[in-house]
């Protein structure tokens, strides 16, 4: 149900999968950039240049998501983010990432932290690019225009041992 400025579960769980699906292409586009030592659209000598994207599809705690893989030339780049053959998303992985560095841990433990942990190993610089790859979109959804009003709900139960009739019973008492 959708209805002014308000999203039904299905709709905002569809925008977090969109969401998501971007996310990790871009940090697949970082790792890639990564791997062949020049940017997207940069002149270079490498003999292995890109060679465009192809189509996963992943399953995710929110549902199933589609994926643009980016590729090279000679299929020398193998992923580490999403390994090849995998059809599920480390969970969290990316937010994990955001959060040890946003909690201001350096990139040269997040990478010990992630090799010990999930056995993959990127280089400080990466994890670097990785994160200044997300922060703009982090930075645009933080200054987000939010509603004027927002309702909530409160309600408060108590469970209380009450004898009704010879016998204990427990009895719920609602406050709204």
């Amino acid at each position: 149900m959708k209805e002014k400025g308000n999203l039904s579960k299905q709709d905002l769980n569809q925008l977090l999968r969109e969401l998501l699906s971007q996310t990790i292409g871009k940090l697949l586009e970082a790792e890639l950039e990564e791997f062949l030592g020049y940017k997207k659209h940069q002149r270079s000598d490498n003999p292995n240049p890109r060679n465009g994207y192809y189509h996963k599809h992943l399953k995710s705690q929110l549902g199933e998501l589609q994926i643009n893989v980016p590729r090279d030339r000679f299929s020398k780049f193998d992923p580490k983010l999403i390994p090849k053959g995998s059809r599920t998303l480390v969970e969290d992985l990316q937010h994990k990432l955001m959060l040890l560095y946003s909690k201001g841990l350096s990139t040269r433990y997040i990478q010990s932290i992630l090799k010990d942990i999930y056995g993959i190993e990127l280089s400080p610089s990466t994890i670097s690019r990785l994160t200044d790859r997300i922060i703009p979109e982090i930075k645009e959804w933080l200054s987000r225009p939010l509603e004027p009003v927002y309702a909530f709900l409160f309600i408060d139960c108590t469970f209380v041992k009450v004898r009704l009739e010879g016998r204990v019973k427990m009895r719920r008492y609602t406050r709204w």
